[in-house]
């Protein structure tokens, strides 16, 4: 069956995040459970809709938004059929990383779009613990299996993107996180998604008015993605409140035990849902937070802090294990310090050499100079007492 995927060519980047598609989440490893309610909300997704007037609305089309760090090769394998299952286009959405098995799905869709600070890992299989007690027969033989698989994902690989085999095999021998623009280039998608929105700085709001009004949307940056999936309902349902986003408060130790993906993508990836909101969004530091969780709130209309708050700045115990190779660690480490320097020199007025320094030193900034440096628009000083 053919599909017509040019209404999604036609689409503005605005509309990737709207009402006019059906907005499935792919999240978390890949297993055979997770394919199973992936096919059954695509095949959802194709029913008809009867309204409250009796009207029979046609399934719209949809996107599929990726978050996985892959997982098994064998489930992966069935990515490949769901688009057949949908009467509908179906596009994918890169939110904040697609890696290893997550890329059959994201690749080989109708219509590839990610973000601009969004990655993708492309790699060979590799077998986990489940296999240490294997004969070398068995070995032998599971390896041959999934070799017979795998050479069909990189006849994929190779139909749908603009590798050529030498070059696609060469990158299969690592663990290198590939940026947005590297993606766009080689053809992993067909769009790279660039929101923007302007703000009207000469509008005045009493934040402690906003603060205290219960008719907000207030939302909690966390490292899954209840954040990425309430804002998205703020959107598509055209919510008219204003958004209050604070900070990460997640248990540090475990963040600490987080792969570095896990991290820092989890932050930015809200990045243009936030430039995509229509109504006041306004950041919240009521408590120190760390340079990664201040990435997002960058992006809100305003930013307050309050006077006893601080921002920690810097990257310099990021946990990076993405890859075995030491040269693919340094490489990846790399990127995500170049994505948080862009970020830093693009939405404040630091100084390049504190920028610089976010990897090489341990710094306080303090409220009054959060201020100066553009990290916060106002300060809030709060007494208990008058």
């Amino acid at each position: 069956m053919n599909i017509d995927a040019s209404i999604f060519a036609n689409m503005s980047d605005e509309d990737f995040l709207s009402n006019k598609l059906t907005h499935i989440y792919f999240n978390g490893k890949i297993t055979n459970e997770r394919v199973n309610t992936l096919i059954e909300d695509i095949k959802n997704a194709n029913k008809t809709i009867t309204n409250d007037n009796g009207a029979i609305l046609k399934p719209k089309p949809i996107l599929i938004h990726i978050s996985s760090p892959g997982g098994n090769v064998l489930a992966g394998m069935r990515l490949l059929s769901v688009f057949a299952m949908s009467s509908v286009p179906i596009a994918t959405m890169i939110d904040n990383y697609s890696c290893s098995a997550a890329t059959f799905l994201s690749i080989a869709s109708h219509y590839r779009v990610m973000t601009k600070y969004s990655i993708c890992l492309i790699h060979e299989y590799s077998f986990n613990g489940y296999y240490v007690n294997f004969k070398r027969t068995q070995m032998n033989n599971s390896m041959e299996i999934t070799d017979s698989y795998f050479s069909k994902i990189i006849e994929m690989y190779l139909q749908q993107t603009k590798f050529k085999e030498s070059e696609l095999m060469e990158l299969l021998q690592h663990d290198l996180l590939l940026d947005s623009t590297y993606c766009l280039e080689k053809g992993i998608v067909d769009r790279v998604l660039n929101i923007n929105k302007v703000v009207d700085k000469t509008k005045k709001y009493n934040i402690y008015d906003i603060i205290k009004n219960s008719n907000v949307n207030n939302i909690n940056i966390s490292s899954n993605n209840k954040t990425v999936q309430h804002i998205d309902k703020i959107l598509f349902e055209e919510d008219i409140m204003p958004v209050i986003i604070y900070p990460n408060r997640e248990d540090q130790y475990e963040n600490d035990k987080k792969a570095l993906v896990k991290t820092i993508y989890e932050r930015i990836n809200i990045i243009p849902r936030l430039q995509r909101l229509k109504v006041p969004t306004f950041a919240i530091i009521e408590g120190p937070i760390s340079i990664d969780d201040l990435l997002p709130m960058l992006y809100c209309d305003y930013i307050y802090m309050f006077d006893h708050a601080y921002i920690v700045a810097n990257i310099l115990y990021y946990n990076n294990k993405s890859g075995i190779l030491m040269s693919d660690n340094i490489k990846n480490t790399e990127l995500i310090y170049n994505i948080v320097k862009n970020i830093l020199s693009e939405k404040t007025k630091l100084p390049e050499k504190m920028i610089d320094n976010i990897k090489n030193k341990f710094t306080i900034i303090k409220p009054t100079d959060a201020k100066k440096y553009g990290l916060c628009n106002e300060i809030i000083t709060y007494r208990h007492r008058s």
